[in-house]
């Protein structure tokens, strides 16, 4: 069951990236797990008719745009959201990679289509928000820079 709904989070459920990993990361696994799994299924059926919408963004114009996010001591050793402010030990942090229209990048409204999104706990101690927010800003940026390149090139730029 969390393998299908980690497939659904990997392809297009990127909102509910978070509730899935945190029950794929529950270890070892409970009756509460399995409880709250049954749950999540229930809400994604309760959203079946969930849809991305891609819109038209001319990429010769176009730009990346990324974000992202971390949320300090919110997971708990175990992988579980559920419990004490004192057990939630663990970080989670998230990412989203766009790509924008012209006017988006100068701060105006505009388009945008998601190219990649991920959640994902934090596997590092960090004693402040400040620290997880940085790890969480590395990785984004990392992905970043891949859809950059893919984008100059689509656009025949020198990646130089």
């Amino acid at each position: 069951m969390i393998g299908s709904l980690q497939w659904l989070v990997a392809q297009c459920r990127f909102d509910m990236g978070f509730h899935v990993n945190v029950i794929q990361g529950e270890s070892p696994p409970t009756i509460g797990t399995l409880i709250r799994a049954n749950a999540l299924v229930r809400e994604f059926k309760r959203h079946g008719n969930f849809e991305l919408v891609f819109r038209p963004v001319d990429f010769r114009k176009a730009g990346i745009v990324v974000l992202s996010d971390a949320a300090l001591g919110n997971v708990a050793v175990c992988g579980s959201n559920q419990g004490d402010v004192v057990e939630k030990t663990y970080k989670q942090a998230c990412y989203f990679v766009l790509v924008a229209e012209q006017s988006l990048l100068q701060g105006e409204q505009g388009l945008f289509n998601i190219l990649d999104a991920r959640s994902r706990r934090i596997p590092r101690v960090c004693r402040f928000t400040y620290a997880a927010e940085t790890l969480s800003a590395e990785e984004t940026l990392d992905c970043g820079q891949l859809a950059r390149g893919l984008l100059a090139l689509a656009q025949g730029r020198q990646l130089t």
